[in-house]
Parts: C-alpha cells; sequence; structure tokens
C-alpha cells in the first residue's frame, strides 16, 4: 500500500461529504481512477455515511408517554407540597386564641318571649356553645366561649356574630363563659349559680391518646416490617407504619409539642387531613425516585 493511498482513505471521509477544495477533489478522483483498493474504500465509507431509518415509533411512544407520566408526577406533588403548606400555615392562621370575658365582646339579651340572644363583637373570630342538663333534668347549663384568631387580626370581620341558645325555649339555669386556660369559668347569666360557681373547664385530652396511639403503632409495624421483610405482609406494615409516621408529623405541625386542645374536632380533622397529604406525598416521591433510577 503506497503513501498516497493512506492520504486518499483518510481524505474519502471529506470527498463524500463534499468538504474538499478544487484541487483536492481533483487529485482524489484522478487517484481513483486507477486504484481499485480505494475505489472499494469509497464504497464501504458512502454506506457507513447512510444511516437506517427507523420505521418503528414504538421506542419514541413510550419515551413520550414517560415523560409525561413524570411532569404529571411533578405536579401532583408540587400540588401536595403545596397543599401541605396550606395547611401547615392555615392552622397557625387560624389558631383559636381564646378571649378573657368582657361585656362588650359577649352580651346576652333576653326577648319577650324568653328567648337568650348571645351577640359577639366583630372582634370575635368564633365561639362555641355547649349545653348540658342539670341533676334534675328541667333545665340547662351553658358554656360559652369566644376566640380571635391571626387571620381574623389581619383581615378584621365587621358583621357581628349572634345565636339564640335556647331556641326551643330550654329553660336555663346559668350561663358562665370559660376563657380558654385553667382558670375559673366566669358565671355571667342566671340568679343561682351552678352548684357554689367554682367551674372550671379543662381542655380536652383526646389528642394525647391519638398521639400515643400512633407512636405505638410506628413502633410496632416498624420492627413487623424489618423482622418480615421478606415476606408479603411487610408491605403492610411499612405503610401502617408511614402512616404513623404521617400523622405524628401532622400533629408536630398543627400543635406543636401540646396535646391538650379546647378545639380538639378542630386540630384532629386537622391533623388528618395533613396525614392524608403527607403520606400521599410521600408515595409519590417515591414512585418519581424509583422511575428515575429505573
Amino acid at each position: 500500500m503506497t503513501l498516497t493511498c493512506n492520504v486518499i482513505k483518510d481524505l474519502l471521509p471529506l470527498y463524500v461529504e463534499d468538504l474538499l477544495n478544487e484541487d483536492s477533489i481533483v487529485f482524489v478522483e484522478q487517484h481513483l481512477q486507477s486504484c481499485k483498493e480505494c475505489r472499494h474504500e469509497l464504497e464501504l465509507v458512502r454506506q457507513s455515511v447512510i444511516l437506517p431509518i427507523e420505521t418503528n415509533p414504538a421506542p419514541f411512544i413510550t419515551i413520550q408517554k414517560n415523560i409525561q407520566k413524570k411532569k404529571r408526577q411533578i405536579g401532583i406533588f408540587s400540588c401536595l407540597l403545596t397543599l401541605i403548606l396550606t395547611l401547615v400555615i392555615g392552622g397557625f392562621l387560624t389558631a383559636p386564641n381564646y378571649l378573657p370575658y368582657q361585656q362588650e365582646n359577649v352580651q346576652l339579651n333576653t326577648t319577650e318571649n324568653g328567648l337568650v340572644v348571645a351577640q359577639f363583637s366583630d372582634t370575635v373570630a368564633n365561639f362555641q356553645v355547649e349545653k348540658q342538663l342539670t341533676k334534675d333534668g328541667l333545665n340547662y347549663i351553658y358554656h360559652i366561649t369566644a376566640w380571635n384568631n391571626s387571620w381574623n387580626q389581619l383581615f378584621p370581620s365587621k358583621q357581628r356574630k349572634n345565636t339564640i341558645l335556647n331556641p326551643n325555649s330550654e329553660k336555663i339555669k346559668a350561663v358562665y363563659y370559660y376563657p380558654g386556660n385553667d382558670y375559673q369559668d366566669q358565671l355571667i347569666y342566671g340568679d343561682t349559680p351552678y352548684l357554689d360557681g367554682s367551674v372550671t373547664t379543662l381542655p380536652r385530652l383526646v389528642l394525647a391518646y391519638y398521639l400515643v396511639g400512633a407512636f405505638l403503632l410506628m413502633i410496632i409495624n416498624g420492627i413487623l416490617a424489618i423482622v418480615l421483610r421478606d415476606k408479603k405482609w411487610a408491605t403492610i406494615f411499612k405503610h401502617i407504619f408511614l402512616i404513623s409516621v404521617s400523622y405524628l408529623l401532622s400533629h408536630l405541625l398543627i400543635k406543636g409539642l401540646s396535646t391538650t386542645s379546647y378545639s380538639a374536632a378542630r386540630d384532629f380533622y386537622l391533623i388528618c387531613l395533613l396525614t392524608g397529604v403527607l403520606y400521599g406525598g410521600y408515595l409519590l416521591l417515591n414512585q418519581l425516585f424509583s422511575t428515575k433510577k429505573t
């Protein structure tokens, strides 16, 4: 093989791509006329340049579907993250700040037909009224509390709230106002105090029971998931463990380290809602990372 052939073979790819100048093209073509081996090399170069056309669209469709699926998952996860932040911020903004009794905040008026109307000032964001029968079963004892919150302070409402305590003309023995703390309830209506007047409305402790239950479920199912990790039941234990962890985190985000509440129903519903969102966010995030690894 001569030196000229080596030079020509180096130039053939450029010749096929039409990247040579006129002198080089003339040089290559003159050599090809007299060299069978280089002509054969030229055919090989031309065949390598021609790429086969992919006619099967299935791989591209699969890739497109995976991209769209990942976009949907990222969108759903972003919505869940936004919902988590909304629930946590909303929980803090609407957390009750119980108001001590002041006559300008809560006023009781009796109508001509014996109905007792409780009127609240516009500084009150919301209120709660509970009633119970006296021991003789003839009269009712009412307990009222009112609260404000950060949301109402930022966006005060000018509408006064009121409610009728005895819409069915129930006989009222006494009405107490409790300030949402450990202080004694204050008698604000009634001639005769209920018992000796020393009534204290205590906070609900039910959230503490739920918190202990969630903690025990987390420990038990965490151990079972590890011990039985090769069994089919391990997946169930793992998900119960994750739900328990989500509940504990939700309680921490909504209530902090406190387990007492004067509005236990509100706090429990909010914690359960946030638990579902956190658990759903974990499942979606786990699927996203699993898809990325594969």
